[in-house]
């Protein structure tokens, strides 16, 4: 009803107001499957298809999600910006101030970044651009271990990228994986960057430890404010001066959040070290459970990992290249392999995928709500998500493991199968 609402409200303004006339107005809503991005890419490279569509057309996108810039190089559209919110302190969206993130200026500043490639095919260098930021993480696989922003990352890989792009070559081809030419330049990087990986990740580590007793200082200090504030109350205090008081100690409030929010060294929660191979297998002890007396078996579930993360890799070029290419598929895991692995993977990358159904909207919600948004779900699916009888009573676990600080935390819940949403959700379809 709210999309039909909508939908009228967008038909009465064309008809109606003479400043909305000379607008074309494209309303999507939940029953037209996708991430709205997505949908409006697709959009975008329908125009660009379209006989006497003119290149010089401007398209700007609003949003928060990173992901836009991405997107927006996807298209491979010379005039295109990215409008999004400024963030207060506390990672909140400020409403009425923004940025705009020039992608037309970017393209040409990493045509001179890439310009000592011989014989580039700039477009190509873009998609690969964007299939290399997909080591730092997105919203369908985690990052590599190593390969973050904080380490400079993603600028050791574009570096290299350039410097070694004879031995490997183009990564990518219409939104295709190149996996040979990838194995090729992880060997390499990994051999000529390793080392200064590990030397940025040890002092981004540091220096959080530092932060932390500095964080730790002034959240005891403010901790010790709002004490001695409340003590100076009785029932005698006048109402102005409880007003004084009750502002001070939101701001007192503020300032713990704040100092709560900013980077510790718990966002560095690694218990193992990277400068000694033979850790190799406690990483994924740790991280994946894995048994590390059985050798054999920890081998044959790293080869599944990076069979896995490598599929994934594929899906989510052709998911920003040319659409969503399989809706059934996801990562099984919490976690990626390590990048030794993955360089060192030489089986065959199965990319063969089905494109299955999308979930109704109904299922989409039980898929993605937490337990403690059952409201927002119809009624008749309550018992669904909070009966401990219920097959989706494992999907909604009351306790579970978190890694990372609260601001950047990954939560390890069991994978939801879409065969167990479809019955479940029925009853509110």
């Amino acid at each position: 009803r709210v999309g039909q609402a909508i939908e009228w409200f967008c038909m009465k303004k064309v008809n109606e107001d003479p400043r909305w006339r000379d607008i074309t107005v494209v309303f999507s809503d939940a029953h037209v499957p996708g991430e709205g991005e997505h949908k409006i890419m697709h959009y975008i490279r329908g125009l660009r298809a379209q006989p006497g569509y003119n290149p010089n057309t401007s398209h700007c996108i609003h949003g928060m999600d990173a992901d836009l810039i991405c997107l927006g190089l996807s298209t491979h559209e010379p005039n295109f910006g990215v409008l999004r919110n400024k963030l207060s302190e506390e990672f909140q969206p400020v409403h009425d101030e923004f940025c705009y993130f020039n992608l037309g200026r970017f393209r040409e500043q990493l045509k001179k970044d890439f310009s000592n490639i011989k014989d580039m095919d700039f477009e190509r260098v873009i998609d690969d651009f964007v299939f290399l930021c997909f080591f730092v993480g997105n919203d369908f696989l985690p990052h590599v271990p190593l390969i973050s922003i904080k380490t400079k990352g993603v600028e050791l890989m574009l570096d290299h990228y350039v410097r070694d792009f004879e031995s490997h070559g183009y990564l990518t081809k219409r939104g295709e994986v190149k996996f040979d030419g990838l194995r090729r330049f992880l060997q390499s990087f990994l051999r000529e960057k390793i080392d200064l990986l590990k030397r940025e990740y040890d002092n981004k580590r540091r220096a959080a430890e530092r932060a932390k007793g500095h964080v730790k200082e002034r959240v005891d200090g403010a901790q010790k404010q709002i004490e001695e504030l409340l003590a100076t109350v009785t029932p005698n205090t006048s109402q102005d001066a409880l007003q004084t008081i009750s502002n001070r100690l939101l701001s007192l409030y503020s300032t713990i959040k704040k100092e709560e929010l900013r980077f510790v060294a718990g966002r560095f929660p690694l218990t193992f070290s990277y400068k000694d191979p033979s850790q190799r297998h406690k990483y994924y002890a740790t991280k994946f459970g894995w048994d590390l007396e059985d050798p054999v078996k920890m081998e044959a579930n790293i080869r599944l990992c990076c069979a896995e993360f490598l599929r994934g890799m594929q899906w989510v070029m052709r998911y920003y290249t040319k659409g969503c290419p399989s809706w059934e598929w996801y990562f099984p895991f919490h976690y990626t392999p390590l990048l030794q692995d993955l360089a060192e993977f030489h089986d065959i990358v199965n990319v063969d995928m089905k494109i299955g159904e999308p979930l109704h909207p109904v299922e989409q919600l039980l898929a993605v709500l937490p337990r403690q948004s059952v409201g927002a779900l119809p009624e008749e699916l309550h018992e669904a998500v909070e009966d401990p009888s219920s097959v989706l009573a494992k999907f909604y676990p009351e306790d579970f493991e978190i890694c990372g600080v609260k601001a950047a935390s990954a939560c390890c819940l069991a994978k939801l199968c879409a065969a167990a949403l479809s019955p479940a959700g029925n009853p509110g379809i």
